[in-house]
This record gives structure tokens, sequence and C-alpha cells, in this order.
């Protein structure tokens, strides 16, 4: 009966629950549940309660489970509902793109983007390298970056270019 319960209240609580909270590193800790939980603001801040979810993705923590990690550290939960975390994503730019591509380009470089993935990226800062440029197959060119989020996180970006060097006499 009390398992039944359980499960009722945690798909309740997954039709109620909308947003996700956003992660901000490569591990939740005891701060972020508390921001969903006060209860949890029993707990040492920094103490790791799970990995992050891989970008694209939301990590949940049911009813049960948060139970479990309570009782563990001796928290009173009043009426636990499923905490969700996931990394804020968006798309990616033409102009941030050329912005990120300028800072490792000569100034007389003639930089034009042909595509940028229409797929979410992590929320983070931009970086190409110049390592990550290939050679140019019919004119284009793809170069290969990442996106910095978390603490210590990238994950891979790319973008087409065309890219011309004009040298003046």
């Amino acid at each position: 009966m009390i398992k039944r319960l359980l499960t009722l209240m945690a798909l309740s609580s997954a039709l109620l629950v909308g947003d996700c909270m956003p992660v901000t590193g490569d591990r939740i800790l005891a701060r972020d549940l508390a921001l969903a939980d006060p209860a949890f603001a029993a707990l040492p801040a920094t103490t790791i309660v799970s990995y992050a979810p891989p970008p694209g993705t939301k990590r949940v923590f049911a009813v049960p489970e948060l139970v479990r990690i309570a009782r563990a550290n001796r928290v009173s939960l009043a009426k636990p509902v499923e905490i969700c975390f996931e990394f804020p994503m968006r798309l990616m730019r033409e102009q941030e793109v050329i912005d990120s591509m300028r800072r490792t380009l000569p100034p007389e470089a003639e930089l034009t983007i042909v595509e940028i993935p229409k797929t979410a990226i992590p929320d983070g800062a931009l970086e190409f390298p110049r390592t990550g440029l290939e050679p140019a197959i019919r004119g284009a060119q793809l170069w290969r970056g990442y996106v910095r989020y978390g603490e210590t996180l990238r994950s891979p970006v790319w973008a087409r270019i065309t890219l011309q060097r004009h040298f003046r006499a």
C-alpha cells in the first residue's frame, strides 16, 4: 500500500514539475537540492549528491531516492516531491561564433559563416582554437571548437566557414 502510494505521488509530482533546476557544475550538491527543498539545507552545502546529467538530458531524483538520501543524513522531509536537474541549453548564434573565431584570427582575415548547427548546446562560452580548423574542401572549412560550461566541462561544437586572408600591398 505504501509503495503504491509513493508511486502515485511520484507520478503526480512528475506532472506538476514543469521546469528542472539548472545545474551549474559537474556534480549536484546538497545546496542544489536545498534550492528545491529547503529541508536539504541541513546538509553541508558542498556534500556531493550525484553527478550532473549530460547536456540535453535530465537527472530526476524520484521521491523514494530523496527519502533515502534524507534518511541517510538524518534530514526530515515534510512532503517530498521529485526534483529534476538539467544544464541550461541554447542555440548558437552566428554573431557569437564569429566573435569567438575573430579572437584567434589575424585582423585581415575575411570570415564567412556557411553553416552552424541548429542543435542546442550547453549555456557557456564558445571557443574555437586554431588547432580545430580543418583544411578547406571546395572552399569551405570545418572549424571544430567547444563550449565551456559548468565548472570544468566542455562540449564539442563546429561551424562550416570560408576563410580568406587578404594582404595589403
